[in-house]
């Protein structure tokens, strides 16, 4: 279901605005019916007759033609609309205050950060290269356990070229310049 739809009141001109029900498509005639929840009972259902609706933009809602239930819908609308912004004009007054300390704890815990990068870079990219090898690894042997179980070529191949990509990277990686990469690491960890 895509949309809100107003259910028409039994034996008035008017909508029930408390309980909408879902439909695929807003009803375009009063031809059709849908199974309506009662406003005087809500466990009981009756198939009431639709009438002309129509879709506003990307509004959920299946808006109604006619002159008086439109009205209706209208006011409810509006109502909902002011009680949206007495809402918001209700809120205690040191409320704002909350967005300038959020602004300053994050700009001090975005130092603190830019600090610990920039000491520990070299770490942060050995501690990549090794995850990212390990990581060809793993899908190298998952795919490996994927051809032993379904027997697909394709996964005996994908895998085979993941292990002998993650040695290669594994035996790029620990050249010397690696190995110095590794010992000022050291001294950040």
């Amino acid at each position: 279901a895509r949309y809100a739809f107003w259910c028409r009141r039994v034996a008035e001109d008017a909508v029930t605005l408390r309980y909408p029900i879902c439909v695929t498509s807003c009803p375009t005639s009063n031809e059709t019916q849908h199974l309506c929840v009662m406003p005087s009972d809500p466990l009981r259902k009756v198939r009431l007759p639709d009438y002309p609706t129509r879709v506003v933009h990307y509004s959920p809602y299946c808006w109604p033609v006619e002159g008086r239930k439109a009205q209706q819908v209208s006011r409810a609308y509006q109502r909902h609309m002011r009680n949206k912004g007495n809402v918001l004009l209700a809120l205690p007054q040191n409320t704002l205050a909350v967005v300038p300390l959020a602004a300053l704890w994050a700009s001090i815990f975005g130092c603190i950060y830019f600090k610990l990068l920039e000491r520990c870079v070299d770490f942060i990219v050995v501690v990549f290269v090794l995850g990212t090898t390990r990581l060809t690894f793993l899908v190298g042997i998952y795919e490996l356990l994927m051809f032993w179980v379904t027997g697909e070529p394709a996964a005996l191949a994908i895998g085979c070229f993941s292990i002998l990509l993650g040695m290669l990277a594994c035996r790029l990686f620990l050249t010397a310049e690696a190995k110095s990469a590794l010992s000022m690491a050291a001294g950040c960890i």
